[in-house]
């Protein structure tokens, strides 16, 4: 879709004229079945709801770190899985959707869906991906999820989202934590 979307950045907002990769062919391949003996699911949910009815090998979570609202960001996948019509608005054409802005996007909730999710999982192998310029300060995520069970933190220096000239960089962390 990256290749034939006529929106800037990540899809957040529409350019008012064509440009050249929108105007490219797009179709839907169908990906190859792998057959295999363990079922795969995909799941169009609330996360917080979705961990709570399930026990994983290994749960994989990326949230939020920003007040970005994602839902705007990053419609475009879910407008074509749910195979609706976008509806623009505005002088950008922001998506205006219906879908509440996530509580792990917002500074006053945060904290508690974070919380909420990671007490709410079963799990043997929990790895997180957090910012250290996210929302959930860095000494609350290794606390708590301490409690959880054996953790292990990795990190990495990346260049930060900035719209200016201004270096603007980042450490992101990978957490495991092992329940015993």
């Amino acid at each position: 879709m990256d290749r034939v979307a006529n929106t800037a950045g990540t899809y957040y907002a529409y350019l008012k004229k064509f440009t050249h990769k929108a105007l490219l062919s797009f179709h839907y391949e169908l990906i190859k079945t792998i057959f295999s003996p363990t079922e795969c699911n995909s799941y169009l949910t609330d996360a917080i709801e979705l961990v709570k009815h399930k026990n994983y090998d290994i749960l994989y979570l990326d949230l939020p770190y920003n007040e970005r609202d994602y839902s705007k960001y990053y419609h475009l996948p879910e407008t074509i899985a749910t195979k609706t019509v976008p509806l623009p608005n505005g002088i950008s054409g922001v998506h205006n959707h219906k879908y509440p802005k996530s509580a792990f996007s917002k500074k006053e909730t945060a904290c508690n869906a974070f919380l909420d999710i990671i007490n709410n999982s079963q799990y043997k192998l929990l790895i997180f991906h957090y910012s250290d310029s996210g929302i959930i300060p860095k000494e609350f995520i290794f606390s708590e999820l301490s409690k959880q069970g054996n953790i292990f933190d990795a990190y990495c220096i990346s260049k930060g989202y900035t719209t200016t000239k201004k270096n603007n960089s980042s450490k992101h962390h990978i957490y495991w934590v092992i329940r015993s």
